[in-house]
Protein backbone atom coordinates (compact mmCIF):
# COMPACT_ATOMS: atom_id res chain seq x y z
CA UNK A 1 0.00 0.00 0.00
CA UNK A 2 1.59 3.34 -0.91
CA UNK A 3 2.05 5.84 1.99
CA UNK A 4 -0.61 8.49 -0.04
CA UNK A 5 -3.03 6.24 0.89
CA UNK A 6 -2.10 6.57 4.22
CA UNK A 7 -4.11 9.15 6.21
CA UNK A 8 -1.80 12.18 7.74
CA UNK A 9 -0.08 12.68 11.06
CA UNK A 10 -0.29 15.76 12.79
CA UNK A 11 2.07 17.21 15.59
CA UNK A 12 1.82 15.51 19.46
CA UNK A 13 1.71 17.20 22.48
CA UNK A 14 5.31 16.71 24.72
CA UNK A 15 7.98 14.74 24.05
CA UNK A 16 8.73 11.05 24.38
CA UNK A 17 11.79 8.96 25.93
CA UNK A 18 12.11 5.26 24.96
CA UNK A 19 14.80 2.65 25.71
CA UNK A 20 16.46 0.42 23.45
CA UNK A 21 14.63 -2.86 22.58
CA UNK A 22 11.64 -2.03 25.07
CA UNK A 23 8.15 -1.14 23.73
CA UNK A 24 7.22 1.22 26.65
CA UNK A 25 6.98 4.72 25.36
CA UNK A 26 7.14 7.21 28.24
CA UNK A 27 5.49 11.25 27.89
CA UNK A 28 6.69 14.98 29.02
CA UNK A 29 2.84 15.22 29.06
CA UNK A 30 -0.41 12.94 29.82
CA UNK A 31 -1.45 11.79 26.45
CA UNK A 32 -4.97 10.21 25.12
CA UNK A 33 -4.68 7.42 22.35
CA UNK A 34 -6.76 4.87 21.03
CA UNK A 35 -5.33 1.66 19.99
CA UNK A 36 -3.05 1.77 16.82
CA UNK A 37 -1.91 4.93 17.16
CA UNK A 38 0.93 5.91 15.29
CA UNK A 39 3.52 7.57 17.13
CA UNK A 40 5.97 8.57 14.77
CA UNK A 41 9.70 10.02 15.87
CA UNK A 42 11.53 13.11 15.29
CA UNK A 43 14.93 10.90 14.39
CA UNK A 44 12.47 8.07 12.41
CA UNK A 45 11.46 5.93 14.60
CA UNK A 46 7.95 4.61 14.39
CA UNK A 47 5.42 2.79 16.42
CA UNK A 48 1.93 1.94 17.25
CA UNK A 49 -0.23 1.98 20.26
CA UNK A 50 -1.20 -1.35 22.20
CA UNK A 51 -2.30 0.25 25.43
CA UNK A 52 -1.43 2.75 28.50
CA UNK A 53 -2.50 5.76 30.12
CA UNK A 54 -0.98 9.32 31.50
CA UNK A 55 2.66 9.46 30.29
CA UNK A 56 3.31 5.79 30.02
CA UNK A 57 2.62 3.81 26.64
CA UNK A 58 3.35 -0.04 25.39
CA UNK A 59 3.81 -0.02 21.75
CA UNK A 60 3.34 -3.15 19.61
CA UNK A 61 7.35 -2.37 17.85
CA UNK A 62 10.17 -2.28 20.12
CA UNK A 63 12.63 0.79 20.10
CA UNK A 64 15.56 0.18 17.57
CA UNK A 65 17.51 3.49 19.75
CA UNK A 66 17.02 4.84 23.01
CA UNK A 67 16.01 8.72 22.78
CA UNK A 68 15.09 11.29 25.05
CA UNK A 69 12.88 14.14 24.78
CA UNK A 70 12.04 12.99 21.12
CA UNK A 71 9.15 15.24 19.71
CA UNK A 72 7.11 13.16 17.90
CA UNK A 73 4.18 12.97 15.18
CA UNK A 74 0.66 11.08 16.33
CA UNK A 75 -2.25 9.96 13.95
CA UNK A 76 -4.80 12.75 13.65
CA UNK A 77 -7.58 12.79 16.35
CA UNK A 78 -9.97 14.85 13.91
CA UNK A 79 -12.54 14.02 11.34
CA UNK A 80 -10.48 14.97 8.97
CA UNK A 81 -9.37 12.75 6.12
CA UNK A 82 -6.31 14.31 4.72
CA UNK A 83 -3.72 12.08 3.06
CA UNK A 84 -0.83 11.23 1.11
CA UNK A 85 1.90 13.74 2.62
CA UNK A 86 2.95 12.33 6.29
CA UNK A 87 1.55 8.97 6.75
CA UNK A 88 3.22 5.98 7.03
CA UNK A 89 3.39 1.98 7.11
CA UNK A 90 4.79 1.13 10.63
CA UNK A 91 6.58 -2.31 10.69
CA UNK A 92 4.76 -4.87 12.22
CA UNK A 93 1.39 -3.22 12.50
CA UNK A 94 -2.14 -3.51 11.29
CA UNK A 95 -3.34 -0.97 8.97
CA UNK A 96 -7.34 -0.52 8.76
CA UNK A 97 -8.82 0.43 5.14
CA UNK A 98 -11.43 2.59 5.55
CA UNK A 99 -14.04 3.90 3.11
CA UNK A 100 -15.51 7.23 2.97
CA UNK A 101 -18.62 8.40 0.52
CA UNK A 102 -17.74 12.27 1.20
CA UNK A 103 -14.89 14.51 0.81
CA UNK A 104 -13.75 16.94 3.56
CA UNK A 105 -15.76 19.63 2.83
CA UNK A 106 -19.00 17.26 2.40
CA UNK A 107 -19.40 16.46 -1.75
CA UNK A 108 -19.40 13.09 -2.97
CA UNK A 109 -16.21 11.34 -3.39
CA UNK A 110 -16.02 7.44 -3.09
CA UNK A 111 -12.58 6.44 -2.27
CA UNK A 112 -10.87 4.35 0.50
CA UNK A 113 -7.80 5.32 3.23
CA UNK A 114 -5.76 3.52 5.31
CA UNK A 115 -5.20 4.76 8.65
CA UNK A 116 -3.44 2.30 12.14
CA UNK A 117 -5.87 3.54 14.40
CA UNK A 118 -8.18 0.59 14.98
CA UNK A 119 -12.07 0.39 14.75
CA UNK A 120 -14.68 0.71 17.32
CA UNK A 121 -17.62 -1.07 16.51
CA UNK A 122 -16.61 -1.49 12.72
CA UNK A 123 -15.97 2.34 12.01
CA UNK A 124 -13.40 4.32 12.36
CA UNK A 125 -12.56 6.44 15.56
CA UNK A 126 -12.60 9.73 14.19
CA UNK A 127 -14.41 9.90 11.00
CA UNK A 128 -16.53 7.41 11.56
CA UNK A 129 -16.32 5.94 8.43
CA UNK A 130 -16.55 2.14 7.65
CA UNK A 131 -13.97 -0.87 7.39
CA UNK A 132 -13.60 -2.08 4.12
CA UNK A 133 -10.49 -4.70 4.65
CA UNK A 134 -6.84 -4.33 6.49
CA UNK A 135 -3.48 -5.59 6.01
CA UNK A 136 -0.37 -6.48 8.34
CA UNK A 137 3.23 -4.86 6.95
CA UNK A 138 6.05 -6.60 8.41
CA UNK A 139 9.03 -4.21 7.47
CA UNK A 140 9.20 -0.94 6.52
CA UNK A 141 8.33 -0.60 2.63
CA UNK A 142 6.81 -3.83 2.85
CA UNK A 143 4.27 -5.07 0.23
CA UNK A 144 0.74 -5.98 2.16
CA UNK A 145 0.94 -9.53 3.81
CA UNK A 146 -1.63 -11.62 2.75
CA UNK A 147 -3.56 -14.47 4.77
CA UNK A 148 -2.05 -18.15 4.39
CA UNK A 149 -4.91 -19.19 2.02
CA UNK A 150 -4.45 -16.05 0.18
CA UNK A 151 -0.85 -16.86 -0.94
CA UNK A 152 -1.26 -20.13 -1.24
CA UNK A 153 -3.92 -19.09 -4.24
CA UNK A 154 -1.53 -16.69 -5.53
CA UNK A 155 1.32 -19.06 -5.32
CA UNK A 156 -0.73 -21.53 -7.29
CA UNK A 157 -1.44 -18.93 -10.37
CA UNK A 158 2.14 -18.49 -10.56
CA UNK A 159 3.34 -22.00 -10.55
CA UNK A 160 0.85 -23.00 -12.98
CA UNK A 161 1.49 -20.30 -15.69
CA UNK A 162 -0.50 -19.02 -18.01
CA UNK A 163 0.35 -21.30 -20.77
CA UNK A 164 -1.70 -24.12 -20.33
CA UNK A 165 -5.99 -24.20 -20.76
CA UNK A 166 -8.45 -24.33 -18.11
CA UNK A 167 -9.86 -27.42 -19.80
CA UNK A 168 -6.54 -28.80 -21.55
CA UNK A 169 -3.54 -28.94 -19.21
CA UNK A 170 -3.68 -26.13 -17.09
CA UNK A 171 -0.81 -27.38 -15.52
CA UNK A 172 1.75 -27.14 -18.04
CA UNK A 173 4.12 -24.88 -16.09
CA UNK A 174 3.66 -26.99 -13.06
CA UNK A 175 4.74 -30.17 -15.48
CA UNK A 176 7.89 -27.97 -16.69
CA UNK A 177 8.93 -27.41 -13.30
CA UNK A 178 8.20 -31.17 -12.22
CA UNK A 179 10.68 -32.21 -15.11
CA UNK A 180 13.62 -30.01 -14.64
CA UNK A 181 13.24 -31.15 -10.23
CA UNK A 182 12.85 -34.85 -10.56
CA UNK A 183 14.03 -36.92 -13.90
CA UNK A 184 14.60 -40.75 -13.09
CA UNK A 185 17.93 -41.55 -13.42
CA UNK A 186 18.89 -44.86 -15.48
CA UNK A 187 21.75 -45.95 -14.71
CA UNK A 188 23.47 -49.84 -15.14
CA UNK A 189 26.63 -51.35 -15.71
CA UNK A 190 28.72 -54.52 -16.52
CA UNK A 191 28.71 -56.09 -13.11
CA UNK A 192 32.47 -55.87 -13.02
CA UNK A 193 32.82 -57.81 -16.03
CA UNK A 194 34.78 -56.94 -19.03
CA UNK A 195 32.90 -56.26 -22.62
CA UNK A 196 32.95 -58.42 -25.62
CA UNK A 197 35.08 -56.55 -27.94
CA UNK A 198 34.46 -58.93 -31.14
CA UNK A 199 30.85 -58.25 -31.52
CA UNK A 200 27.99 -56.26 -30.19
CA UNK A 201 26.29 -56.52 -26.98
CA UNK A 202 22.61 -55.91 -25.64
CA UNK A 203 21.08 -55.71 -22.23
CA UNK A 204 19.05 -53.67 -19.78
CA UNK A 205 19.69 -50.22 -19.36
CA UNK A 206 19.04 -50.03 -15.84
CA UNK A 207 21.35 -52.63 -13.03
CA UNK A 208 24.65 -54.60 -13.09
CA UNK A 209 24.19 -57.23 -15.86
CA UNK A 210 25.89 -59.52 -18.23
CA UNK A 211 25.36 -58.45 -21.60
CA UNK A 212 23.80 -60.97 -24.54
CA UNK A 213 24.98 -61.13 -27.92
CA UNK A 214 21.67 -60.31 -28.97
CA UNK A 215 18.48 -58.15 -28.02
CA UNK A 216 15.70 -60.02 -27.13
CA UNK A 217 12.22 -58.98 -25.61
CA UNK A 218 12.42 -60.24 -21.78
CA UNK A 219 15.81 -59.14 -21.56
CA UNK A 220 15.42 -55.23 -21.38
CA UNK A 221 13.99 -52.05 -18.94
CA UNK A 222 10.08 -51.45 -19.30
CA UNK A 223 9.36 -47.97 -18.87
CA UNK A 224 6.91 -47.65 -16.24
CA UNK A 225 5.06 -44.43 -17.97
CA UNK A 226 5.31 -42.08 -21.02
CA UNK A 227 8.39 -39.46 -20.86
CA UNK A 228 11.36 -38.83 -22.73
CA UNK A 229 15.31 -40.61 -22.58
CA UNK A 230 17.71 -38.29 -22.75
CA UNK A 231 21.32 -37.25 -21.54
CA UNK A 232 23.02 -40.34 -22.25
CA UNK A 233 26.49 -40.52 -19.99
CA UNK A 234 29.62 -44.07 -20.71
CA UNK A 235 32.56 -45.01 -18.95
CA UNK A 236 34.88 -47.55 -19.52
CA UNK A 237 38.02 -48.67 -17.37
CA UNK A 238 40.09 -48.56 -19.81
CA UNK A 239 40.40 -46.56 -23.37
CA UNK A 240 40.12 -48.88 -26.34
CA UNK A 241 42.70 -47.87 -28.32
CA UNK A 242 44.26 -46.06 -30.88
CA UNK A 243 41.68 -46.45 -34.21
CA UNK A 244 39.23 -47.89 -31.41
CA UNK A 245 36.11 -47.53 -30.35
CA UNK A 246 33.01 -48.10 -28.27
CA UNK A 247 29.54 -47.04 -29.38
CA UNK A 248 26.68 -46.70 -26.60
CA UNK A 249 23.12 -47.01 -28.02
CA UNK A 250 20.00 -46.30 -26.29
CA UNK A 251 17.34 -48.71 -28.31
CA UNK A 252 13.41 -48.87 -27.64
CA UNK A 253 11.46 -51.70 -28.47
CA UNK A 254 14.44 -53.18 -30.65
CA UNK A 255 14.79 -50.35 -32.55
CA UNK A 256 17.86 -48.33 -32.76
CA UNK A 257 17.24 -44.55 -31.40
CA UNK A 258 19.59 -41.15 -32.10
CA UNK A 259 20.47 -41.27 -28.59
CA UNK A 260 23.97 -42.76 -28.77
CA UNK A 261 27.86 -41.39 -27.39
CA UNK A 262 31.31 -43.30 -28.76
CA UNK A 263 34.11 -43.56 -26.28
CA UNK A 264 37.39 -43.93 -28.64
CA UNK A 265 41.33 -43.05 -29.13
CA UNK A 266 43.88 -44.32 -26.61
CA UNK A 267 43.30 -42.15 -23.85
CA UNK A 268 39.18 -41.74 -24.17
CA UNK A 269 37.20 -43.20 -21.30
CA UNK A 270 34.31 -41.31 -21.13
CA UNK A 271 31.84 -39.75 -23.50
CA UNK A 272 28.01 -38.38 -23.56
CA UNK A 273 25.18 -37.44 -25.82
CA UNK A 274 23.27 -34.38 -24.58
CA UNK A 275 21.69 -33.20 -27.61
CA UNK A 276 19.44 -36.12 -28.62
CA UNK A 277 16.46 -37.81 -26.94
CA UNK A 278 13.36 -39.84 -27.50
CA UNK A 279 9.78 -40.16 -26.23
CA UNK A 280 8.55 -43.43 -24.61
CA UNK A 281 5.44 -44.41 -23.71
CA UNK A 282 4.60 -46.98 -20.76
CA UNK A 283 5.03 -50.33 -21.35
CA UNK A 284 7.70 -49.45 -23.82
CA UNK A 285 11.28 -51.64 -23.91
CA UNK A 286 13.94 -49.80 -23.97
CA UNK A 287 17.90 -51.08 -23.37
CA UNK A 288 21.24 -50.17 -23.98
CA UNK A 289 23.39 -51.51 -27.19
CA UNK A 290 27.01 -51.45 -26.94
CA UNK A 291 29.27 -51.56 -30.75
CA UNK A 292 33.01 -52.34 -30.37
CA UNK A 293 35.23 -51.56 -33.44
CA UNK A 294 38.21 -52.71 -34.31
CA UNK A 295 38.76 -54.96 -31.07
CA UNK A 296 39.34 -52.45 -28.22
CA UNK A 297 40.87 -53.04 -25.22
CA UNK A 298 38.92 -54.83 -22.88
CA UNK A 299 37.34 -53.14 -20.20
CA UNK A 300 34.28 -52.89 -18.13
CA UNK A 301 31.61 -50.23 -18.84
CA UNK A 302 29.12 -48.09 -17.03
CA UNK A 303 26.31 -45.70 -18.32
CA UNK A 304 23.30 -43.57 -17.54
CA UNK A 305 20.46 -42.00 -18.62
CA UNK A 306 17.72 -39.43 -17.79
CA UNK A 307 13.70 -40.14 -18.34
CA UNK A 308 11.92 -37.36 -17.73
CA UNK A 309 8.53 -38.84 -17.45
CA UNK A 310 5.40 -36.55 -18.97
CA UNK A 311 2.86 -35.68 -16.59
CA UNK A 312 -0.13 -38.13 -16.45
CA UNK A 313 -2.21 -36.13 -13.88
CA UNK A 314 -1.02 -37.56 -10.59
CA UNK A 315 1.83 -34.43 -9.50
CA UNK A 316 4.84 -36.33 -11.88
CA UNK A 317 7.78 -37.67 -10.14
CA UNK A 318 7.27 -35.38 -7.10
CA UNK A 319 4.07 -34.59 -5.44
CA UNK A 320 2.90 -31.19 -5.02
CA UNK A 321 0.66 -29.87 -2.59
CA UNK A 322 -1.24 -27.23 -5.29
CA UNK A 323 -3.92 -28.95 -6.69
CA UNK A 324 -4.32 -29.59 -10.34
CA UNK A 325 -6.90 -28.93 -12.91
CA UNK A 326 -6.09 -32.55 -14.73
CA UNK A 327 -5.88 -34.50 -11.52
Amino acid sequence: MAAKTLRDLISGSGTVDTTSSSNKLVFSSAQQFKAGTTIKLSGGQIFTIQEGMGTSWTAKQKATATVSGSSFTVSDTGTGRTRGSSGVIVPWGVHTIYCSLVDDVGSFDYYTYVDTLMPEGGLHPYTKDPVVGAFYATMAGDSPSMLTLDRMRMLEGIVRGSTGTTFGNPDARLDTIESKLAPAILAGGTDNVNLGNSANSFGPLVGPVTLAASSAAGFRTVVPRAGTIKNLFAAVSVAPGASKSWAFMVRKNGVDQSLTCTISGASATSASDTSHSFTVAAGDEIEIKIVPTSTPAAAKAEWSAELVVADAGDGGVVDTLLSRGDA
